[in-house]
């Protein structure tokens, strides 16, 4: 009985893992850095490893075309914000393998004097170090709550399997 306790909290376990790895299929994308700015902010964009080092471009009317080339880790690029209107603009990028994916950039402040560029200059060394980067939105309640739902039914039930043996041992 002992072993098929622990293959129910082994498959439990299995299925909770199961319930949150969209979430992580979710951080691949167009990711900005940072994630707003005014006109004339540096900015800089990498594929999140979607391209798999194939040619790569991110779009947006905030910041207009940029080129992303390979990076250490994730293909890069750097622009800068153009002079538009303080709004939320979509960010598309496009991979040479024929993948695409979206984002936003949120603009904030005035106008901007200086001269949008759009293209890499120089090739990045490294990754951009900001965490996870838009990973957080991706958690929803509902699928919080079905994973520890899960697990409450697992341990429950471990919990369940654990005492019915106990008690068949006791005979007077």
């Amino acid at each position: 009985m002992r072993r098929a306790c622990t293959y129910v909290l082994g498959a439990s376990s299995a299925i909770a893992l199961l319930a949150i790895a969209p979430t992580a299929a979710h951080a691949q994308g167009a990711e900005v850095f940072p994630g707003s700015g005014a006109p004339g902010t540096s900015i800089t964009v990498n594929d999140g490893n979607l391209c798999a080092g194939t040619a790569a471009s991110a779009t947006s009317e905030a910041f207009g075309t940029i080129t992303l080339s390979q990076g250490t880790e994730t293909m890069v690029g750097t622009g800068t914000v153009s002079n538009v209107a303080a709004g939320s603009y979509a960010v598309r990028l496009t991979c040479g393998n024929g993948r695409t994916a979206s984002g936003t950039f949120m603009v904030t402040g005035g106008t901007a004097t200086a001269t949008p560029t759009t293209t890499a200059t120089a090739k990045p060394i490294g990754g951009v170090g900001a965490g996870g980067g838009g990973t957080q939105s991706d958690i929803s309640a509902a699928g919080l709550a079905g994973g520890g739902a899960l697990l409450v039914a697992g341990g429950a039930l471990g919990v369940y399997a654990m005492r019915r043996r106990g008690m068949g041992r006791h005979t007077a």
